[in-house]
């Protein structure tokens, strides 16, 4: 109902389609959840957090493009906020780039020590893992 109402501001418009988007992603339909997305953008297209839920309803959607190219634009606007930084890690290990995921997460850890999203942070981290390189002697080939 509110946003039928006359008088709200193009921002309090744009918010209140993205709280139908996130009330429609709980309830796990992608499709209005997307729909709500995409028409909040007029409004709220500046605003960091409107990227960073695009890049994470696109992971649930299984398209991976449209999440890294959203996640990039959350951290254009936003590059030190560990949530969106959290993010993107989680973008990058999704698109097999562990390394990229392990930088962004770092940042998260940095940008948020002792806070729940650097404490998040610190265990995907963790959970990843160290990827092992092997060193080949000098003069040895493959």
């Amino acid at each position: 109902k509110a946003i039928a109402m006359p008088g709200l501001t193009p921002q309090q418009r744009g918010e209140a389609l993205l709280d139908r988007a996130r009330a429609a992603e709980a309830l796990n339909d992608l499709p209005t959840a997307r729909a709500k997305l995409n028409l909040a953008a007029r409004d709220v297209a500046a605003d960091p957090f409107y990227w960073y839920f695009s890049a994470s309803l696109a992971m649930r959607e299984g398209d991976a493009a449209t999440a890294r190219s959203s996640i990039a634009k959350a951290l254009a606007l936003a590059p030190k906020d560990p949530t969106v930084l959290f993010e993107a890690g989680h973008v990058a290990h999704a698109t097999g780039d562990d390394d990229q995921a392990r930088h962004y997460w770092r940042s998260a850890q940095d940008n948020d020590s002792g806070g729940a999203v650097g404490r998040a942070a610190a265990k995907a981290i963790e959970l990843l893992g160290v990827t092992p390189t092997v060193k080949m002697a000098p003069g040895t080939s493959k």
